[in-house]
């Protein structure tokens, strides 16, 4: 809902995105509030800090990890916004559609067994975006 609102805010009067800094602070907050529904979902914990840099397309995210003293700081060096077509499962074929991911590569952490880990077993997380933060993502890029 929030999402859509700030779509159509920016289509009914959209701000100059070369202003400093305006571009990765929506960013920040709309994908901040994607990564927080996730991190809940999925019981994970809560998202302290969420920080994403257009310029050098990196991200930054703290969270509180359940059962864990001290917050876990992620960073990745690499994003990217990527459209995937929907193939119907029954005939194989494109429906037309699509659907947005954000894809999230190059991940290091603040735990070394952690950064062991992804290099191995972690390449890229690919986040899927609803319609209105696809929506969103395409007004921005």
């Amino acid at each position: 809902m929030l999402a859509t609102l700030l779509a159509l805010t920016l289509l009914a009067q959209p701000p100059s995105l070369s202003s400093p800094g305006l571009k990765d602070r929506l960013l920040s907050f709309l994908v901040g509030r994607l990564i927080e529904g996730y991190l809940s979902e999925q019981g994970i914990g809560r998202a302290r800090s969420f920080h994403i840099d257009t310029t050098t397309k990196q991200l930054r995210l703290e969270v509180d990890v359940e059962g864990e003293d001290k917050p876990l700081v992620l960073h990745a060096a690499s994003y990217r916004f990527e459209k995937v077509p929907v193939i119907d499962c029954c005939t194989k074929k494109p429906t037309g559609e699509t659907h947005t991911y954000l894809i999230i590569t190059n991940i290091t952490t603040n735990k070394p067994w952690l950064n062991a880990a992804s290099r191995t077993w972690l390449k890229e997380v690919r986040l899927p975006l609803s319609d209105s933060y696809a929506a969103i993502a395409e007004i921005v890029f």
